[in-house]
């Protein structure tokens, strides 16, 4: 909130500056400060649950505070060639066989956008393609896309609208996905970030207020620091967007990442990245926002570092029990996949999701008279 209030954020969309001073945020050029009081209001007004449907309204999540789900970390340009074993550019039919065989997983509870990227599409083609081949491809409800401007955001919502045949209504009723929009850190939102931000929050589905802070490169070389940046950036994309919708559903994905100073390459394999995003959640939970980490690897291969690391992140993030737990399938600071690690880190979902049952103390478990 100090950072809000003395730093503001940098946004060159005209619009939302005028509709943010007009509830009292000090405007100077293209920086603009909220006052403790507009962000108090927007935390009071996010709901502390909501559902996320399927194509089938049997098929949902609730996501909350009381529950964690397993999901896959997503957009991997790079995939392992199942036949050959080497490494290739993603393609479309990748996303269509990923998502089958995520869609059959246990531990699998919902789909993060596309876990690969359809790179042989147009750029600017390539989000829709990929969400139109997930759709296609599961019965699980959907999480994301990330969309980074307007005609992105209208593209998805009618994609989600038409599997609810059309109906804007039955669409924020029974939402199908839930967009992502990610500011450029520190603290700017460009015209065409919170374009796509308020096109999505016009649709009326669920919100992800994503940011990805590098520590040491577009952050504070700390793990306190850098979570209070990326936390105020979603408290900003919260405020925004509950200017357009008020109430509507927010899911806070505050997902920091390490840079290696000698190359300045986002890292996630090391354990400040279990720490930094467990204690994004902690700080969520505590507000009462539903959010979203994830537990990665550095190795490139599925081998005992992968191994390592993933259990390690992924158990520190889970004990802080986030609302959507996420990380399968990442490889290589989640720049490639593989087919196997689906399996694989769907075995070790359900390793996690048994710890996090906990053991159970009564007469019949105590088993006394065995």
């Amino acid at each position: 909130v100090k950072t809000l209030l003395q730093i503001g954020i940098k946004t060159d969309h005209t619009s939302i500056r005028e509709q943010l001073a007009d509830r009292g945020c000090r405007v100077e050029g293209e920086r603009v400060f909220l006052p403790p009081e507009l962000i108090d209001a927007t935390l009071s007004g996010i709901p502390g649950s909501f559902k996320v449907y399927g194509r089938q309204l049997e098929q949902f999540i609730a996501v909350g505070l009381d529950n964690t789900y397993g999901i896959n970390t997503g957009i991997f340009p790079n995939i392992y060639d199942f036949d050959s074993g080497h490494i290739r550019r993603s393609t479309l039919d990748d996303v269509k066989n990923t998502t089958r065989l995520m869609d059959a997983m246990e531990y699998l509870h919902a789909v993060y956008v596309s876990l690969v990227d359809a790179t042989e599409v147009a750029p600017h083609m390539v989000t829709v393609s990929d969400f139109a081949a997930v759709v296609a491809n599961t019965t699980k409800p959907l999480i994301g896309p990330g969309v980074t401007n307007r005609a992105e955001a209208e593209t998805i919502v009618k994609i989600a609208r038409a599997v609810r045949g059309g109906d804007g209504d039955q669409l924020r009723k029974f939402p199908l996905c839930v967009p992502f929009v990610c500011p450029i850190s520190p603290l700017f939102f460009p015209k065409d970030i919170v374009d796509a931000l308020v096109c999505v929050a016009e649709s009326g589905l669920p919100v992800i207020a994503l940011t990805n802070p590098v520590m040491g490169l577009t952050s504070p070389y700390t793990i306190a620091g850098t979570v209070a940046l990326g936390h105020a950036e979603v408290l900003a994309s919260a405020v925004i967007a509950h200017i357009v919708s008020p109430g509507l559903p927010i899911l806070n994905q505050n997902t920091p990442s390490i840079a290696d100073m000698r190359t300045l390459a986002s890292t996630t394999g090391g354990p400040e990245t279990g720490l930094i995003r467990q204690m994004t959640v902690s700080l969520s939970n505590q507000l009462g926002i539903p959010s979203v980490a994830h537990g990665h690897t550095s190795s490139t291969n599925l081998d005992y570092q992968a191994a390592a690391e993933k259990t390690l992140n992924g158990l520190l993030i889970a004990l802080a029990r986030p609302s959507l737990l996420g990380g399968l399938g990442g490889l290589a600071n989640a720049t490639l996949t593989s087919y196997d690690s689906i399996l694989i880190d769907n075995e070790g979902y359900g390793a996690i999701f048994r710890t996090l049952a906990g053991v159970q103390v009564d007469k019949d478990h105590l088993a006394f008279d065995a």
